[in-house]
């Protein structure tokens, strides 16, 4: 919560595998120089339910207006991340003015927990009117721009959401009215929790102000009317989720029986705060009630750890955390507006970064480790965060590698191995020198690489112990080689379309892999239903072989034919186009891959269909980066892809061989200006 104290925590409680291997690139290292993706984009970040997921890496964009945070979108997509949080859009009692930064005195005297490190207090969280979304963050229409264009890039929008209370009705020009309610109508009126509050027990902590902010009557039908247009109202914009600010001190009822179930019925994700560090039951609690939670004990370890502590606290045996008992509603950070991040020192020059090296280390365990991420780095000037590209590889690794359950190899002192089972392994070491760590492990008989780049590979035997070196205040994320990753059990095709004039002959190319098991079987390959081929393979446990059909075809007409490969337990599909078909029909370009924003994929080649080598024909983008042109057939032509503004011209060549008419759906091999 985002006022001019720290919240106060409260202890009273409220009344209420499958293993999955992911596959690496095999060159893994060089995506760790670039930033690149591992994997495809273009997926919903939030799950459906209130539900925190490991498959999303969150990033709070707090301290600027909308107009800025939308012109830093494309960025945030670059540098993976799925979701932002971003501050409370309704009329507000502060102006930029009004707060205290870097010495600056602002409407309050005194300087915040953290004002070095950010504007004290945030913005938008003494909230005047909830209906007017005009603030000095920005006006309605602004916001509702950013959301779009956050999705357009496919980020989803987190949007804090304030029900405990209204601004102090003492501010820098006066005293401020609310145009929505009554003072004496719809507030408790019962005091300031911790100074004068009239209320005992369980009461005081929903019925009392807190930090001197007048609580809201929720029980009062007004309020709750007030709420709810409040809250359609931001999901009318196009939000993804809501965060709730100081729910520890909003009736727990209130989120069960009435906030929740709206926010169902919207599509609304949700995470609460609740500032508890100790009480893990206290937060499965209001949990419950149908929302995700911030993972406070967690974050109590984290700064104990990587600050002054041994990592040993960090352990699953030692360190409190929702993450160790219900990683499903756990919402993990190392800091935030509100909580400073192990090793952060006050700093009056606005161009210094306060963090260090702690928590980068902080933020590397906790995309590692279970529950779902959200980070934040302060940043008086710039988002830093968004030119880290140690960090931006990170996100990425979560995404694709973070899952499963979290199994301790090795803690120490200064160092923490720990493996998501089967997925990844990860040293930590947050000591002055190199660390060596002999651990057990999940696989056996394969190679381990180092999805960060730095680590050399591991062979890991039979028996499942491999040795970790960490280097000196780093970390390694070692992942399963995928040259190592043998292919399921299977018979496919090697193109999707294949091409031949008429009476000639052309070569079908399959591919037959073994999976985990032997494979003796025929491969047939039938036209149209009749079975015209087959040959048979004989291979080895996780080998693969080369298929290769001569077809004749002076036996069809022109035209398009249905072509199907198979063994006794799969198959695969492809299509044959035959003479004027093959010459005159229309087929389609393929290939997947991400240009960043503004940037579109342009397809040429050795045809005036494809520009003769020109600029290229523009594609058309579909969700997943997949890139396709649709043209008349040209018959045997070779081609590539180009890189440029979208709506001009292709300017950067793909790197590689060219591909050829029998190869329409190829592995994008990157652009020729890539580090």
């Amino acid at each position: 919560m985002g006022n001019n104290h720290r919240q106060s925590r409260v202890a009273q409680e409220p009344s209420i595998d499958r293993r999955t291997v992911m596959k690496a690139s095999a060159a893994l290292g060089t995506l760790a120089l670039s930033g690149a993706t591992f994997g495809a984009t273009g997926v919903k970040a939030l799950p459906d339910g209130p539900e925190a997921d490991e498959d999303t890496v969150a990033l709070q964009m707090f301290h600027r207006e909308w107009t800025e945070i939308e012109s830093r979108i494309p960025d945030v997509a670059d540098s993976g991340f799925d979701a932002i949080w971003v501050q409370q859009p309704a009329e507000m009692k502060l102006d930029w003015n009004d707060l205290t930064y870097d010495g600056t005195m602002g409407f309050y005297d005194e300087v915040g927990p953290y004002g070095h490190r950010d504007p004290h207090p945030p913005i938008g969280y003494q909230p005047v009117d909830l209906r007017n979304f005009d603030s000095s963050l920005g006006t309605e229409d602004e916001l509702e721009s950013l959301i779009e264009t956050a999705h357009e890039h496919d980020i989803e929008v987190i949007v804090d959401t304030v029900l405990n209370h209204m601004a102090d009705p003492v501010g820098p020009d006066g005293r401020i009215d609310w145009p929505q309610f009554d003072e004496n109508e719809h507030f408790h009126n019962n005091g300031t929790l911790g100074d004068d509050c009239r209320v005992d027990g369980e009461a005081a902590n929903y019925e009392c102000d807190l930090l001197g902010l007048p609580s809201l009557d929720i029980e009062h039908p007004e309020v709750q009317s007030a709420h709810e247009a409040y809250i359609e109202k931001i999901a009318s914009l196009g939000a993804d989720g809501l965060r709730y600010d100081a729910a520890a001190h909003v009736w727990p009822w209130y989120f069960a029986e009435n906030v929740n179930p709206l926010a169902d019925d919207l599509d609304l994700w949700r995470v609460a705060e609740v500032w508890e560090e100790s009480d893990i039951d206290r937060l499965l609690e209001w949990a419950d009630t149908g929302m995700t939670v911030f993972d406070f004990p967690l974050h109590a370890a984290i700064s104990d750890a990587f600050e002054n502590g041994s990592m040993e606290n960090l352990s699953q045996n030692a360190a409190p955390g929702v993450a160790h008992r219900d990683p499903s509603v756990a919402v993990t950070f190392v800091q935030n507006h509100d909580a400073v991040g192990p090793g952060v020192q006050p700093t009056d020059d606005a161009q210094t970064v306060p963090e260090g090296r702690a928590v980068e280390l902080a933020e590397a365990f906790i995309l590692a480790y279970a529950g779902m991420p959200m980070l934040y780095r302060s940043g008086p000037e710039e988002y830093h965060e968004l030119e880290d590209e140690e960090l931006s590889t990170l996100v990425t690794i979560s995404k694709e590698f973070a899952h499963g359950e979290v199994i301790d190899r090795d803690v120490g002192i200064d160092h923490y191995v720990f493996e998501r089972e089967g997925n990844l392994l990860t040293g930590i070491n947050k000591g002055g020198q190199p660390r060596s760590v002999a651990v057990d492990s999940s696989w056996a008989n394969t190679v381990l690489v180092d999805a960060t780049g730095t680590g050399d590979d591991i062979e890991v035997d039979s028996s499942g112990k491999i040795t970790v070196e960490i280097p000196a205040e780093g970390y390694v994320m070692y992942v399963e080689d995928a040259d190592s990753i043998p292919a399921e059990r299977g018979v496919s095709f090697d193109s999707l379309e294949y091409t031949v004039d008429e009476a000639e002959s052309v070569d079908i190319g399959v591919t037959a892999s073994a999976g985990d098991e032997p494979l003796t079987a025929d491969v047939t390959l039938a036209v149209d239903g009749t079975e015209e081929a087959t040959q048979s393979v004989d291979l080895d446990t996780e080998s693969s072989t080369a298929v290769e059909f001569e077809l004749g075809t002076a036996d069809l007409d022109d035209g398009e034919y249905d072509l199907k490969v198979a063994i006794p337990d799969d198959s695969d599909t492809a299509t044959l186009l035959v003479g004027s078909e093959a010459d005159g029909g229309d087929l389609t370009l393929r290939t997947t891959v991400d240009v960043g924003y503004g940037q579109s994929v342009y397809f040429t080649g050795s045809t005036d269909e494809l520009t003769d080598w020109g600029g290229g024909i523009e594609g058309t983008w579909s969700e997943g980066n997949v890139w396709e042109v649709t043209i008349a057939d040209p018959g045997e032509f070779e081609w590539k892809t180009r890189r440029g503004p979208s709506g001009e011209t292709g300017d950067v060549w793909e790197r590689g061989d060219n591909h050829d008419h029998t190869d329409l759906e190829p592995s994008h091999q990157g652009w020729a200006d890539d580090d």
